[in-house]
């Protein structure tokens, strides 16, 4: 999502603003072989987002998105839903990836009414070893995704955040926030115990009403704010 600073997002029910610029460079998206998109509401995948997909990656998607990327010409692209497994292989490294619910509300019912994505999770394997990687996507956090997460001996998260809401209406007040708070976020993280948890989808928009403090995780230690054009190396 790579719209500049002050474009304004329109939906159903309310607009977004973005407020901050995004922080990157053309040589960032060199090189990805694969893509993971959770859903299709545009602070997640925009024209722009879309134009910088090389042809060559492999795009693992909702079916959401059917009509957002068919203009693409990959020849590797798999609409999944949830439970539903694949796999890719590079070289001696595999990744098995099973396609999880996220659902965009504290309840399914309104979830569904936003519309509701994928999540991720990510099996990296080589001949040694083996690291996991949960994405949620834009999902308030529950303790029924345990059922699929729980045993998977979950490495890092990688957890939307933000506290959205659908601006200031009235069905705002009604269905609540829309993906996690850090009260969420806390929770996903006592319950996981993941090496790391790193927020993202926090601090952009106009609707998102939760801008994240490090000091709010200070006896969380697998809890790690990443700024915006930070990088960091996971091992």
């Amino acid at each position: 999502m790579l719209c500049p600073k002050g474009y304004v997002q329109k939906y159903p029910v309310f607009k977004t603003e973005r407020l901050t610029d995004p922080v990157y460079n053309e040589k960032d998206f060199n090189n990805i072989m694969i893509w993971f998109l959770t859903h299709n509401h545009e602070d997640h995948i925009d024209k722009e987002g879309i134009a910088v997909i090389s042809e060559e990656a492999t795009i693992i998607t909702h079916k959401g998105l059917r009509h957002i990327i068919a203009p693409l010409k990959n020849s590797d692209v798999r609409f999944m839903e949830a439970t539903q497994k694949t796999d890719f292989a590079f070289d001696t490294i595999n990744i098995a990836i099973t396609a999880l619910p996220a659902i965009h509300a504290k309840r399914k019912v309104f979830g569904k009414l936003i519309g509701n994505g994928n999540g991720y999770l990510l099996k990296i394997k080589d001949k040694k070893s083996q690291y996991t990687v949960y994405i949620t996507g834009d999902s308030v956090y529950s303790k029924k995704i345990l059922k699929f997460v729980s045993e998977s001996d979950v490495d890092c998260v990688i957890t939307n955040a933000g506290a959205a809401k659908l601006g200031k209406t009235v069905l705002s007040s009604i269905i609540g926030r829309i993906t996690n708070n850090s009260i969420d976020i806390k929770a996903m993280a006592a319950a996981l115990h993941p090496r790391i948890l790193i927020p993202v989808h926090w601090g952009t928009f106009s609707h998102y009403d939760e801008v994240l403090d490090p000091h709010l995780f200070i006896n969380d230690k697998n809890i790690r704010i990443v700024k915006v054009g930070e990088s960091i190396q996971l091992t």
